[in-house]
């Protein structure tokens, strides 16, 4: 992720930081457990998707509501042996006094809460945060933000996907986007089996 000069992320970087911890927060620690979400959670790390938990990839896309695409940003992204899970945040700038609106720094401190204090997995989080190049800088007390829902899509069969494997010989790097009208058939509820 991409820090600008004053050690605040750019606007994207900050998204897609915000899109990875409502996934963790809200739909894979209560599914597998904090410890699990936690340790799963390798975008930090460089990993090609986003979390690896219980055998199940887990690729975090965070757009605007009326996005009609995702930009997958390389041909590993959708291609694993794993299970891979297409997760879709739609985040809202928003205002202060909004119902269900928070600030990054509002997030953050939820999650850590959720994982509680003094223990492993609280250290293990604060330390894949500082890995991930987040501070807790006063700016991030004043953006304001609003998620406006989850998707979910499991990679399977025809998912209109790039891999090594599907693309010519002799490119061996691309970056390509997606059409959310084209995932639809593959759909799944966050209830719902993720294999």
């Amino acid at each position: 992720m991409e820090l600008a000069k004053n050690r605040a992320f750019s606007e994207p970087a900050l998204r897609g930081l915000l899109g990875e911890l409502i996934i963790l927060k809200d739909a894979i620690a209560p599914r597998f457990g904090n410890a699990a979400a936690v340790n799963g959670w390798g975008g930090p790390h460089g990993a090609p998707q986003d979390f690896l938990v219980a055998g199940i990839a887990i690729e975090v896309k965070t757009c605007a509501p009326t996005a009609t695409t995702v930009t997958i940003s390389s041909l590993e992204q959708l291609d694993t042996n794993t299970s891979i899970l297409l997760a879709t945040v739609l985040l809202t700038p928003s205002g202060q006094n909004q119902e269900g609106a928070f600030t990054p720094a509002d997030l953050v401190e939820m999650v850590r809460s959720q994982v509680g204090e003094n223990n492993p997995v609280r250290a293990e989080f604060d330390l894949r945060l500082a890995e991930a190049g987040y501070e807790d800088l006063l700016e991030y007390n004043t953006k304001w933000y609003q998620d406006d829902g989850k998707r979910y899509y499991r990679v399977t069969g025809d998912f209109p996907r790039l891999t090594t494997t599907t693309v010519p010989a002799g490119i061996p790097a691309a970056t390509y986007d997606v059409a959310l009208s084209s995932c639809a058939p593959y759909e799944v509820l966050e209830s719902e089996p993720w294999t």
